[in-house]
């Protein structure tokens, strides 16, 4: 059993890629987190040496990237006005 992706390798270059990308992360999430019989399931026992580069070779790096440059520069998707966050008032 491997993970069910509805896109190939190619489609990247098609210009959806954030949305692939996107999928393919939120995939590999479940993988790891949930346990259903129906799906796959990522464990150490179950990572074979394609996810592993994957993860380490390419999610990983990209994730690294994205968050580094979300928080570089102000933006309006996520950013604060002020030097403390109030959860209370």
């Amino acid at each position: 059993m491997a993970l069910n992706m509805p896109f190939k390798n190619a489609d990247f270059i098609k210009g959806r890629a954030s949305g692939y990308f996107a999928q393919l992360v939120y995939s590999i999430r479940n993988a790891v987190v949930h346990n259903k019989e129906t799906e796959f399931h990522l464990t150490y026992a179950s990572l074979d040496g394609t996810f592993a580069t994957l993860i380490e070779s390419f999610l990983m790096p990209s994730l690294e990237e994205i968050c580094f440059a979300v928080v570089a520069k102000q933006n309006t998707e996520l950013w604060y006005s002020q030097d403390k966050l109030f959860f209370y008032k």
